[in-house]
């Protein structure tokens, strides 16, 4: 008995050892997990101590704006990312917005600390117990901004805890208007949309500022199910859902029993969904503008061009642009088809063109980069990236008005239409098929005289017009030094400057932009498409030098103008013309009539033109329907049908002076056959004497030579023809340069 007794309470013994061994154990691993717990949350505080919403990391439209008449600017085109979402300050959004997010979202919104305890709570024992209906949110307005903030969205416990302490955290260092801010511009409401900017805009046509009470709610109805409650697809769960927030706002008294009356009885009006997906194909203006900023961003700022150009598309960034809407359509309608090229033949594939208009000061108005209908965003923009030989259109900005400038020629200078001696070759040839001798330098210009050109630009040098077109007007595709297959090449030369003939071509936009000194009294502006770029704060990001620089006097620019002006009145261009307004332009075709080039102006606008074929080729039946000239006009003078007639800039030291067609001089009073020219008050050429009188030459009459349509204006070798002299005054002596590495003839095919 007694050693029974001694094993009975040997094993109780051992039973509460047992016990207690095992109740210390939990009581060692509660405390090693409260540990870890405290130990997790700590570090989770430490993390989360710095959440801010400027941590957000948003997909926003960037808003392309044009002026109206007035200056004020409108929306054009939105672009964006997988987000379409636009940021809006709180004071900009619908004063009924914050109220309904908060009667349907979050009741205790602006009493809690960034987590609702309560109903935390009640959420997680529904999940057991299911005491409610449905599924129960336990998730406040802040926890659900939290998400978009971290990115955050594990289903798991630890997700839970790091939401609520980050709530917490950021409820610290926002207040509640800046919190409900954040919310309304980051929550989804369906159909790509994000923010309730982008929302207002999509749904109603129009910013969440104006947005009625039923509007709001309809959109903050969304919130719950976008795709269930989205009022396209499913109006009546919309509507239910609107009257399910319009009684939970009178409930806490955000509105009033009259608005709540209106707003449930009354019609949700909706916008066309069609006309809010501005996801179309882009403008050929807007594919520059998109190129130009992210360009910009690239040289400010040292971002690469990926990162730019994702920044474009979800920065949020306000681009305020210069295209001129009326302007940029009608290019559009008139290169859709145009007529004006149906006649030539000769290349593969479709005869192409491009059109550039710019106002007088650089700012571009509207571009097109190609004929027909645009079927891709950022392709080939043949306005400003295609490159060609300009030909002839390159002699009044490298070779005339240089030489005006520097007292080489005036407006009625005697000139000679002959060709220079390059070792044993002459050159260049005139595309007239002749050389007249000793002409007018408004003869020379009409008719594009090669031979006029290249001995004026001989005496002027190469070298100073390139500097002129590359540090002064723009022209940056001219090429300084370039080695190819061991040969050297470069632009200062008589061929690229006088007649074109450049290495690499120029573009479109570059050679309109050079041509806009004889419009605006001198000045320089390198072409623009954006004023100014800012962020989604209002802060500026990019700002556009648009100031114009002096490069030439505006005597010498006037005289040009009114010297080109005749090209259009009786030379080359005189398709171009129309009405009573005042135009100037200049032709330019390249060797074997691959490009063909057109560059005007009136007082209101300046536009270029190229036609060609993507693939260089000759252009046959080019005369005499010369299309670039033809779709100038087809375009401009629709462009100036409402717009009164005006002058070009006016300068009282251009004197208006008769001259002597025999020899450009001052007309004597015995000279008998004169005309009128525009002089700088400062530079007045001397009086003719009427010597000529005595010679038994008979007086030529005034444009004794008819104006020839040009079948080549640049030839790629030199032509050996008789020159023949129509003025006994003696010519201009130039001596010519020996041709070099560095002094190349144009060459027959034009860089592309």
């Amino acid at each position: 008995m007694i050693k029974s007794t001694k094993k009975s309470n040997g094993g109780k013994g051992t039973l509460r050892n047992i016990i207690a061994v095992i109740f210390c154990m939990g009581i060692i691993s509660c405390c090693m997990v409260g540990i870890v717990i405290t130990i997790s949350i700590s570090n989770m505080i430490t993390e989360r101590q710095n959440i801010d919403i400027s941590n957000l990391d948003l997909d926003c439209a960037t808003i392309i704006y044009a002026n109206d008449k007035q200056g004020n600017p409108y929306e054009i085109y939105r672009l964006h990312g997988a987000e379409n979402r636009t940021w809006v300050d709180l004071e900009n959004i619908s004063q009924y917005a914050p109220n309904a997010a908060i009667a349907v979202e979050d009741q205790r919104f602006m009493h809690h600390k960034g987590v609702d305890f309560k109903r935390t709570a009640t959420a997680f024992l529904n999940s057991f117990l299911h005491i409610f209906g449905g599924t129960q949110g336990g998730s406040t307005i802040t926890q659900q901004l939290v998400k978009n903030i971290t990115g955050d969205k594990q289903i798991r416990a630890s997700r839970k805890v790091r939401e609520i302490i980050s709530a917490l955290c950021l409820e610290k260092r926002h207040t509640k208007q800046e919190i409900l801010e954040a919310y309304l511009n980051v929550v989804y409401f369906g159909n790509n949309i994000n923010g309730i900017e982008a929302a207002a805009n999509f749904y109603f046509d129009k910013p969440a500022k104006d947005l009625t009470l039923q509007e709001t709610v309809a959109i903050i109805a969304i919130t719950k199910h976008p795709v269930r409650y989205d009022p396209f697809v499913h109006p009546e769960n919309n509507k239910a859902r609107r009257q399910h927030i319009l009684k939970k706002m009178l409930e806490f008294n955000f509105i009033k029993p009259a608005d709540y009356n209106k707003a449930a009885a009354g019609e949700l009006k909706l916008t066309e969904k069609k006309n809010h997906r501005k996801d179309s194909v882009t403008s050929y203006f807007i594919d520059h503008l998109i190129e130009s900023v992210i360009a910009g961003l690239v040289e400010q700022y040292g971002f690469t061009r990926q990162y730019a150009t994702k920044q474009i598309f979800r920065g949020g960034y306000r681009i305020y642009s210069t295209v001129d809407e009326r302007v940029q359509h009608l290019l559009e309608e008139k290169l859709a088809n145009p007529v004006d090229l149906s006649h030539v033949r000769g290349g593969q594939g479709e005869l192409q063109a491009s059109m550039v208009i710019l106002a007088p000061n650089g700012a571009i108005q509207g571009l097109v980069g190609g004929v027909g209908e645009k079927k891709i965003s950022r392709g080939l923009n043949r306005a400003t990236l295609t490159k060609r030989q300009p030909g002839s259109t390159i002699k009044p900005v490298a070779v005339y008005a240089l030489a005006m400038e520097n007292n080489l020629v005036h407006y009625s200078s005697l000139v000679e239409d002959q060709p220079i001696k390059l070792g044993n070759k002459v050159w260049p040839a005139n595309a007239y098929g002749r050389y007249y001798g000793n002409i007018l330098l408004p003869k020379a210009l009409e008719e594009s005289s090669n031979a006029v050109a290249v001995r004026t630009c001989q005496k002027l040098t190469p070298q100073k017009s390139f500097a002129f077109l590359k540090n002064n007007l723009g022209l940056d595709s001219l090429v300084e030094s370039k080695t190819v297959k061991g040969k050297i090449y470069n632009d200062k030369n008589l061929a690229s400057m006088a007649l074109g003939a450049v290495t690499d071509g120029v573009s479109l936009l570059e050679l309109t932009g050079a041509y806009q000194i004889f419009c605006n009294g001198g000045y320089f502006a390198k072409p623009y498409c954006y004023t100014k770029v800012v962020d989604r704060r209002g802060n500026a990001v990019l700002e556009q030098a648009t100031k114009p620089q002096q490069v030439i006097t505006k005597s010498t620019a006037i005289v040009m103008n009114h010297l080109l002006r005749n090209v259009v009145t009786a030379g080359t261009g005189r398709t171009a013309n129309f009405k009573q307004l005042p135009i100037f332009g200049k032709t330019g075709t390249t060797s074997e009539e691959k490009d063909a080039w057109f560059v005007g102006a009136t007082p209101y606008f300046l536009c270029g033109v190229w036609v060609g074929y993507d693939r260089p080729a000759t252009m046959l039946q080019l005369w005499p329907h010369y299309p670039p000239t033809h779709l100038w006009r087809t375009v401009m003078e629709p462009l100036h049908k409402n717009l009164q007639p005006k002058e070009f800039i006016e300068d009282p030291d251009v004197l208006v002076c008769p001259y002597c067609n025999r020899t450009g001089l001052l007309a004597g009073q015995h000279c008998k056959a004169v005309s009128h020219g525009f002089y700088s008050k400062s530079k007045l050429p001397p009086r003719c004497s009427a010597l000529h009188i005595q010679d038994n030459e008979p007086e030529p009459p005034t444009n004794a030579i008819p104006p020839a349509e040009p079948t080549n204006e640049q030839q790629s070798t030199p032509a050996a023809v008789t020159a023949t002299n129509t003025a006994a005054a003696a010519p201009i002596q130039v001596t010519p340069t020996p041709a070099s590495n560095n002094q190349q003839l144009p060459t027959a095919e034009p860089v592309a």
